[in-house]
């Protein structure tokens, strides 16, 4: 089924998300030595709150209707803050993202391009 035009219709509607990720990050010698954070734009995505369904259907109660899924295309770009390029582009879990002022963590991902052209993410938001 063909769902990324109209994710790419109501992406227009939506701000960009931004999403900073780790590159490199590895443990050595049993530390953590934290790599360099990339920042990237994404605007051909949809991002809506989870449902009390939604809420009950995934993760077992550790999601709440605060958290949100993202609906992004299977060929979905982003533009690299650092060189203001844009490049193929796939949502990991533990990328941080903010959308509409708030703050969120990928956690986990339902790939769905076997049955259609769209991945779902999850993403909880972060309190502090």
């Amino acid at each position: 089924m063909n769902f990324s035009t109209m994710i790419k219709k109501y992406a227009d509607e939506n701000p960009d998300i931004k999403v900073t990720r780790e590159i490199g990050g590895q443990l050595d010698h049993g530390k953590y030595k934290e790599g360099t954070l990339e920042t990237y734009t994404i605007s051909d995505c949809t991002a809506l709150h989870l449902t009390p369904d939604d809420v009950e259907y995934y993760g077992g109660g550790s999601y709440s209707t605060q958290d949100i899924k993202i609906y992004a295309p299977e060929d979905l770009k982003a533009i690299r803050q650092s060189d203001d390029v844009e490049v193929s582009f796939k949502l990991q879990q533990g990328d941080k993202v903010s959308f509409n002022n708030d703050e969120y963590e990928v956690d986990d991902d339902w790939d769905r391009t076997l049955h259609s052209d769209i991945s779902i993410y999850v993403a909880t938001k972060v309190v502090r």
